[in-house]
């Protein structure tokens, strides 16, 4: 039997995996915080651990977890698939920014087409379990992990696996249930 564990720097996944509609996705949910104290207790020194190659995710991907990653996401997705689609966002960084802009655009007033909303301030990178709380730190360590990935094309990564089965929404401008596949884009 196969277990997934999601490890990662926010405390806010570990309610999500007990969410109905998650179930089955993933089963547990530490922080790195939890990881290192699991690490710990069995005496096991990263730093004695041999370095691994890591060749999975775009550089796109890897930057995904700090402010402006999911936004650089969405512009090359865009830019790949040939949308004809002017992405003019708006950077959220933390909960008081992501309140302030969502009531801008309930009351009618948000020119932006995009809002990339991080709860925790520098994105993920500065949420509650982390092990660095130096933000800036965490981040330029994250664009460079996301610089070294040999991936810099989100199509091309995607049309090495299996996704006939994945359906990829894009909205066309012309109807709202537009779907295609990223490999036909």
């Amino acid at each position: 039997m196969a277990v997934t564990v999601f490890i990662g720097p926010c405390t806010a996944k570990k309610s999500e995996v007990m969410r109905d509609d998650v179930k089955g996705i993933t089963d547990f949910a530490m922080t790195f915080e939890e990881m290192v104290a699991v690490l710990d207790a069995a005496k096991i020194d990263m730093k004695e651990q041999q370095d691994v190659e890591v060749d999975d995710a775009t550089l796109f991907g890897r930057k995904f977890a700090r402010s402006g990653g999911v936004l650089e996401a969405v512009v090359e997705a865009v830019k790949e698939i040939g949308a004809d689609v002017e992405v003019n966002p708006v950077i959220c960084n933390g909960l008081d920014e992501c309140n302030k802009t969502l009531k801008i655009m309930k009351a009618g007033k948000l020119p932006n087409n995009f809002i990339e909303g991080m709860a925790c301030i520098g994105g993920c990178i500065g949420g509650a379990g982390v092990i660095n709380n130096n933000v800036n730190q965490a981040k330029l360590a994250v664009n460079k992990f996301g610089d070294s990935s040999y991936h810099k094309n989100i199509k091309d990564r995607i049309s090495q696996f299996d996704t006939d089965d994945v359906e990829f929404h894009v909205d066309s401008g012309e109807d709202e249930s537009s779907e295609t596949s990223f490999k036909e884009a």
